[in-house]
Parts: C-alpha cells; structure tokens; sequence
C-alpha cells in the first residue's frame, strides 16, 4: 500500500512516493506516458522516453515537437535559433526553413546570397556554369565570368569577336560601326550597310576628296587630278582650275595653249616653246 498515513487499510491520507497524487483518498501515479509529473497526474513534467509520445513540450508529452522547435537529444522540445523558422537542431546552422526576409543556403539562413549563387523563392542557387556570378537561373543570365571566358550581354563567351573589350566584359560598338577596335568601341573597322568607313568613322556621305567605294564599303581618297570623284576614275571636279571636266575627266588646255577660258581651244596664253608661242 503506496499511503504514509491512512484511514483505513484502503484509504490513504498522505503517500509514500512524492511522485504520486492522492486522489479520493488513492496514491495514484503520473498518467502515462508522462514519467514525472506536478500538481495533477496529467501536468507532465517529464516524459517516458520508451513510449510513442516521448518529448515533452509544456507539460504534455508529444511523438515529436511542434513546428519552430526541434527534437532535442534530452526529449525536450527546444526552439529554434534565430533566423532558422524551422530546424533539426540547435543553432543556426539546422535550419530547414527561414524567418521571412532571409534566404536559405542548405542548412543556414542569411540576409543576401553569397557570391556565385542567386535568390529564387527565398532559396540561394548555384549559379549555371560558366557563369560565376548571375542574376537567375541558366547560362544566359550570367553578371561574370569563369576564368578565360567574357560577358556578352548576360552570356559568356571565348571571345568578343569584332567587338571592344574592357576587362572582361565584350563592348558593343557605336550604333554605326559593324565591327570595331577591341580596346575603344567607338572607333569602327567596319560598318553597317549604306555606311562607308574612313579612319574608324562610319559616314553616310563621304567628303570633299573621297569617293564612297560600294566594293570595300570604304571611302577612299580621289586621284589626281580629280578634286571631288564618284569614282578612282571618273572626276566630278578638278584640283587644277585650268583644267576642264570632260566626260568625267580633268583635261588641260589644247596645245600649243598655255592657259585657256571657257574651253580647251580658247587659248589665253601661248606655250612660247612651241611653234605657235603668239596669241592672237
């Protein structure tokens, strides 16, 4: 019989073990599956470990703890640490979910991705090779990258072919240039169609001196004695004022002519070496 003091062979007035409750004048034990309890017989303060309910949370005992805590190795339902939400374990290195406005990188939780990695759905993710950093996921949202390759827009690539380069990164040329020199993107090596290229400048007309070249997309300079040319052979006009455009052509004063006005024959001087030296 469990009583310190009775009654009566079967009603007790006080109990032998602290750990029972006397109740209707019984000594009656901690309900299961609690191990100890305090106050009444199902205000558990410790749980049976061999039972199904063996972590105790309050004063009741549970198969496993409840959310935000975790199941501690002493059967005590622990919270999590801060920033986890979630976690298997003490610390902030358990987390299996985080508190609203941090991001999760396996097991810990954090303020901003590390570098090579990006934020998708509260989640950091490796970035897609070769990108070794990015803004999202795939090879075509690359901000860098990996050693030997360059950034093209948001792709990386071997090289930044008919383009400029600044560290690793390719530059597009200037609107007007097809290709240009790799450490200055405005200085072109070749141009967009209707454009013609003359010392890295991509011009719609050419100037005074030069003919638009439709073969090399280039415009080059006239010859002698053209001034203005459309062409290396066919003048518009002439560098010498004494010379006359025919047919395209710059052609000098008819001998024995020296000078000459209006036409090759109107003669304004003599050649005084020829046979004809006089004017008349």
């Amino acid at each position: 019989m469990p009583c310190s003091h009775c009654i009566s062979p079967t009603q007790c007035l006080s109990c032998l073990d602290p750990a029972t409750f006397l109740i209707n004048f019984q000594c009656v034990s901690c309900q299961f599956p609690c191990l100890t309890c305090s106050n009444n017989v199902n205000n558990c303060t410790a749980c049976n470990t061999s039972s199904t309910h063996p972590y105790i949370y309050g004063s009741t005992c549970l198969t496993t703890c409840p959310s935000t805590y975790y199941n501690s190795p002493t059967f005590t339902c622990d919270l999590c640490a801060s920033p986890c939400y979630t976690c298997s374990a003490a610390g902030n290195q358990s987390c299996i979910s985080c508190l609203i406005n941090y991001l999760q990188l396996n097991n810990t939780c954090l303020n901003v991705c590390p570098s090579g990695y990006y934020s998708i759905s509260n989640q950091c993710v490796l970035c897609t090779s070769p990108c070794m950093t990015c803004y999202g996921a795939g090879n075509n949202s690359c901000t860098s990258c990996t050693s030997g390759l360059f950034l093209l827009g948001s792709v990386c690539v071997a090289n930044c072919s008919g383009m400029a380069v600044s560290g690793n990164i390719c530059q597009y040329c200037v609107s007007s240039c097809l290709s240009c020199l790799s450490h200055n993107n405005s200085l072109c090596t070749s141009c967009n169609p209707s454009l013609f290229l003359f010392n890295y400048q991509c011009l719609i007309n050419c100037s005074i001196g030069l003919y638009p070249d439709s073969g090399s997309s280039q415009c080059l300079n006239c010859i002698a004695p053209c001034l203005t040319c459309t062409s290396a052979t066919s003048c518009l006009s002439c560098i010498d004022n004494a010379k006359f455009l025919i047919n395209s052509a710059c052609i000098g004063c008819s001998h024995p002519c020296f000078t000459c006005s209006s036409s090759i024959n109107n003669c304004t001087s003599c050649n005084t070496t020829s046979n004809f030296p006089f004017l008349h």
